[in-house]
């Protein structure tokens, strides 16, 4: 697929074992047993792996510490999750609860706290939002034990847009889309009525898996009166994402 600019899109691509391995040794974590590097480079639970009471013996009950741990565990990681810096992470959810393992462990003040869950919002790339990038760490006193997600770096932005919101929107009428409901499979038939006519253009960063590469496509989310967003490359008019929004 040809592009009027070359550098476009930036893309992650299928590692070698190699490779993968050469970025597990980089990694830096005193749980490391937990993790592994996935196809394209970036961390992820390790299979069949459990974690055992031992994670959670010691308490932590402020948000300040679950932070610091955090932080740290990021400044030390931060090429593998696309991450500079801890204070570019803003925080949308935190969490915690009390893990007992049937009671091996005591909770012996009700406030007391010894796992967290914190969700961070996504990526915001020169001032666009990254779709599906938010990242959750799973903290005990111990250490970061889990995480989800990562952000990415190779994003090439370019210059001009090939093709305007408005013919993005020209792209989408007459395509037909299937969802299911209670009454079973549906079919719609997109309109120019579908599209709202006092909207904003808004651009969203997609990560779109071509093969074996994840190509970092800059799309025109197009929010429709119908149970869709759509996200239509900026460059080639290209249908990248269709969002269902509401579910039945």
């Amino acid at each position: 697929m040809e592009f009027s600019d070359p550098e476009y899109p930036g893309k992650y691509c299928i590692l070698s074992d190699a490779e993968r391995n050469d970025l597990f040794n980089d990694f830096q974590s005193d749980l490391k047993m937990y993790f592994e590097i996935d196809s394209f480079g970036f961390p992820d639970r390790k299979n069949e792996t459990h974690w055992g009471s031992e994670l959670f013996t010691e308490t932590i009950n402020d948000t300040e510490s679950v932070e610091n741990i955090i932080d740290s565990f990021i400044n030390a990681n931060r090429e593998l999750y696309g991450v500079t810096d801890f204070s570019q992470l803003k925080p949308e959810r935190f969490s915690s609860s009390w893990a007992s393992y049937g009671g091996v462990l005591v909770q012996e003040n009700e406030n007391d706290r010894n796992r967290w869950m914190v969700r961070f919002k996504n990526q915001v790339y020169n001032g666009i939002e990254v779709y599906d990038t938010k990242i959750g760490m799973y903290v005990s006193a111990k250490g970061v034990y889990q995480t989800y997600g990562h952000w990415y770096s190779v994003i090439h932005l370019p210059l001009k847009e090939d093709v305007s919101y408005d013919e993005a929107k020209q792209t989408l009428i007459g395509r037909k889309f299937q969802y299911y409901d209670w009454g079973g499979g549906k079919e719609t038939v997109i309109t120019a009525d579908a599209f709202y006519t006092d909207d904003n253009p808004e651009m969203m960063i997609v990560p779109y898996r071509r093969g074996n590469c994840i190509e970092m496509r800059l799309c025109w989310k197009i929010a429709s009166k119908t149970i869709w967003n759509f996200y239509v490359d900026v460059m080639n008019g290209e249908l990248v994402l269709n969002e269902q929004t509401v579910f039945f």
